[in-house]
């Protein structure tokens, strides 16, 4: 075959190169194609994200598990994000707002801390002194700010005695309490004057019992 008269095909890389009208009309379609579809996803991808996002507040949680009674410190509470649609009125959401308060109930590790369970701690009265005192019992039942009767087993005219003991103050104010020993539980309390020397000499000579005072 006269070599002159052989044809050969266009190779890949002259195609490329030297691409023929139709590549190009079909190469800038594709480019159309590509620009359309990353416009559209540019439009979808905020809408995406926020239907995805929930909003959350911050709201202050027990750090632990804390018992009634306790006027709390900073170290007892948290912050912690929420969903804002699980904040509930009374709910604080600043620790200066809780801190110095007394719980009213048991709370759990990560409980909200609202108004419900919280109140304002009660302070010393003028003429009052403050000062620990170990009573037999738990103190279950017993919240800052009550009004207790302080009973021992000593010495007392046979009519003043109460439950069979003796009382040395029925002017005690419970300010908090403190740690508990075995059946001993030491209790914050403000007493006057002259009924807290007495409740101090007191005390280290026969146990304490405290009780509530009788209803008038």
């Amino acid at each position: 075959m006269d070599p002159f008269l052989r044809t050969e095909r266009p190779s890949y890389r002259s195609a490329i190169t030297h691409p023929t009208l139709a590549m190009r009309r079909r190469l800038a379609r594709l480019r159309r194609i590509v620009t359309a579809m990353a416009f559209v996803a540019a439009l979808l991808l905020p809408a995406r994200l926020a239907i995805t996002v929930i909003p959350s507040s911050s709201v202050v949680v027990a750090g632990a598990a804390l018992r009634a009674g306790r006027i709390l410190t900073s170290k007892d509470v948290a912050i912690r994000d929420v969903p804002r649609s699980g904040v509930l009125p009374g709910m604080s959401s600043e620790r200066n707002e809780v801190v110095g308060r007394t719980l009213l109930a048991d709370v759990l590790e990560g409980e909200p801390l609202s108004h419900a369970v919280l109140t304002e701690s009660p302070s010393v009265p003028q003429g009052y002194a403050a000062l620990e005192v170990p009573v037999i019992g738990t103190g279950r039942g017993i919240t800052p700010g009550d009004r207790l009767v302080l009973l021992s087993d000593g010495e007392c005219r046979e009519t003043d005695r109460q439950e069979g003991l003796c009382p040395v103050s029925d002017k005690a104010i419970v300010l908090d309490l403190s740690a508990k020993q075995q059946d001993t539980t030491f209790l914050s309390l403000a007493l006057p004057a002259a009924e807290a020397l007495r409740v101090t000499r007191m005390s280290g000579v026969a146990p304490m019992v405290a009780i509530s005072p009788p209803s008038r």
